[in-house]
């Protein structure tokens, strides 16, 4: 018998997602974006920022998010769960010449709890081993780029100017390739 001031574990299960998942999915996506642009573009107001993230995710329709979390055009992804609410997403696609990382998000009260090891871990198990994993992150994102270190992602030389053109003008966030091999 307990005393109701035992505190049940939260434990974190990284598990492939469901079309259902698809709202809250695109919700931490859009709330990872916002969370970098404003780190990055300290002279851009927030209000101008999230009207932006609106704008570059208004192309894809719920119904296409539903279509690539159930593998529609070799989309993987892969959500951590922890008391049955998603704290965090991972999504990439196998390319022919490597598996590319293309989202990689946990919600902020979820990050230093092991959400974002536990799920990059799961989908390095999951992707091809014959291909190395390829990755984009912010170049400013100082704390990004020691994560994937620590995982043995290592710079590749590779810098491009990631540019989301809006009706309002172009966000640009400064980004650089960093890339490790599976075997």
């Amino acid at each position: 018998m307990t005393n109701g001031n035992e505190r049940i574990p939260n434990t974190i299960a990284v598990v492939p997602p469901t079309p259902e998942d698809a709202e809250n999915i695109l919700k931490i996506i859009k709330d990872g974006y916002l969370d970098v642009l404003l780190n990055e573009k300290k002279d851009m107001p927030r209000e101008e920022i999230e009207r932006h993230i609106e704008e570059i995710f208004a192309e894809g329709t719920l119904e296409d998010w539903k279509a690539w979390i159930m593998g529609a055009d070799h989309e993987n992804f892969l959500a951590a769960k922890q008391n049955n609410s998603i704290t965090g997403v991972l999504r990439w696609r196998e390319l022919p010449q490597s598996n590319l990382l293309i989202h990689f998000f946990v919600k902020p009260g979820a990050r230093g709890a092991g959400t974002g090891k536990k799920l990059l871990n799961a989908a390095l198990r999951a992707m091809n081993p014959e291909k190395n994993v390829t990755l984009w992150v912010g170049a400013h994102n100082e704390s990004a780029r020691k994560f994937y270190e620590d995982f043995g992602f290592t710079p590749t030389g590779k810098d491009a100017d990631e540019g989301w053109k809006t009706p309002h003008g172009t966000v640009t966030l400064r980004n650089v390739e960093m890339a490790r091999t599976l075997s």
